[in-house]
């Protein structure tokens, strides 16, 4: 007994044809997902120098100035932080017994891959309330 002989369709390009379609598309998510956590992780850095800025304005001394401890530290969180602010706001809004510092910052944001849109700038802006309110 012989057995029939089956031809069969060789398909050594398929998956080739596969990878070379899939490939650009993954690689658009992978850059998108880079993008945008790196994106966020300046935000987050970001906010965080304000926070802090914001705080120790908030926490000044009965004799010293709010509003210029926070320009220090903010501009040092940035410094450290790698930034430089292009938009800075700092000021005492209100008076007591409700006077808030109110700190505020931009900052150019430079893509790091550039394949995908994302915000030219990032932003951040705390207010919190003085501790000492006999200014």
């Amino acid at each position: 007994m012989s057995r029939p002989v089956v031809h069969r369709r060789r398909r050594l390009g398929g998956s080739a044809i596969e990878f070379a379609l899939l490939m650009p598309l993954f690689l658009g998510v992978l850059a998108g997902i880079i993008e945008y956590g790196w994106y966020e992780q300046r935000q987050a850095l970001l906010t965080s120098a304000v926070r802090r800025a914001a705080r120790t304005g908030a926490t000044a001394g009965e004799y010293e100035s709010p509003v210029e401890n926070a320009k220090a530290k903010l501009t040092e969180g940035l410094v450290d932080h790698g930034f430089t602010a292009s938009d800075v706001v700092v000021e005492v809004r209100g008076s007591a017994p409700d006077a808030v510092v109110y700190v505020e910052s931009q900052v150019k944001y430079d893509a790091l891959l550039g394949l995908v849109p994302v915000p030219p700038k990032n932003a951040a802006a705390v207010g919190m309330r003085l501790e000492v309110q006999n200014r």
